[in-house]
């Protein structure tokens, strides 16, 4: 464990990354939203039946609250703002509605957490409102792997 000094310089370190790697916020199709192999958290059913009662109870807000992160490196995200028409202007204004970032088939971007809400999500949600709001960063932050997925 590290000292509270060690530790509150490692959370103003990760905080400061975060701003800079900060690229706004969209609305992504759930099925570019990829969470690693490797996550040490295993799938909680329980938890998964849990948030689709919030679901259904129109209690859990993906718009204003539980924005998922993701990482995303500065070519693709060039190529998804280009071709979904969003400037980068639009993207980081971060007003509602929040643009839908359209993503080639395939593509998936790695998610830093909120699992268990995109799977409720997957499983509750009609096909046309598959969508969760995502705040994208540069790919390359210390606390995660950079690795992309395809």
């Amino acid at each position: 464990m590290l000292p509270p000094s060690r530790f509150a310089d490692r959370e103003e370190r990760l905080a400061t990354e975060g701003r800079e790697k900060y690229q706004g916020t969209a609305r992504i199709k759930l099925e570019v939203l990829h969470f690693p192999q490797n996550e040490p958290r295993e799938l909680d059913r329980e938890n998964v039946e849990r948030l689709k009662g919030y679901f259904k109870k129109g209690q859990c807000h993906r718009v204003g609250r539980n924005h998922i992160p993701a990482v995303i490196d500065q070519s693709q995200l060039s190529e998804v703002l280009r071709d979904s028409n969003v400037s980068v202007k639009t993207l980081l204004s971060n007003t509602d509605p929040h643009p839908m970032l359209r993503f080639p088939a395939g593509s998936q971007l790695q998610c830093l957490h909120g699992r268990h809400r995109i799977q409720a999500a997957r499983e509750f949600l009609t096909p046309r409102e598959s969508w969760w709001t995502v705040d994208l960063y540069l790919s390359g932050m210390c606390h995660h792997s950079s690795r992309r997925y395809h």
